[in-house]
C-alpha cells in the first residue's frame, strides 16, 4: 500500500534522505541527527510499514537508521537503555 503523504510526512522523508545522501556523497560514515520523538516515530512508520503510527518513541531515546544503496532501514527504534543506566548512576550519587 502506498501512503498519500502530506506536507509534514514528505518533509520528514526528504530531510532524512538529504542527510543520508550528503553523508554518502562525502564518502560515507555516521551522522548524528537530533530531532523530536514525534518526528522520529513518524519517520519510522513511513519507512517501515510494519511500524505503527506513533510507535511510542520517547524524547531522549536513541534510534539507529542505516542508509545503504538508497535503502533506509531501522536498526534500533527508541532505545532507552543508556538513560536507564544513567538514572542508576545518578541515584547512586544521592
Amino acid at each position: 500500500m502506498v501512503r498519500d503523504l502530506g506536507t509534514v510526512e514528505r518533509s520528514i522523508l526528504e530531510g532524512f534522505a538529504a542527510i543520508a545522501k550528503d553523508v554518502e556523497s562525502s564518502g560515507g560514515g555516521n551522522a548524528l541527527v537530533v530531532s523530536h520523538s514525534m518526528t522520529i516515530g513518524t519517520f519510522a512508520c513511513l519507512i517501515d510499514p510494519s511500524i505503527i503510527l506513533n510507535p511510542g518513541v520517547q524524547n531522549g531515546s536513541v534510534t539507529v537508521i542505516e542508509y545503504e544503496n538508497g535503502k533506509i532501514t531501522i536498526q534500533t527504534l527508541g532505545d532507552l537503555s543508556y538513560r536507564q543506566v544513567g538514572a542508576k548512576i545518578l541515584e547512586g550519587q544521592k
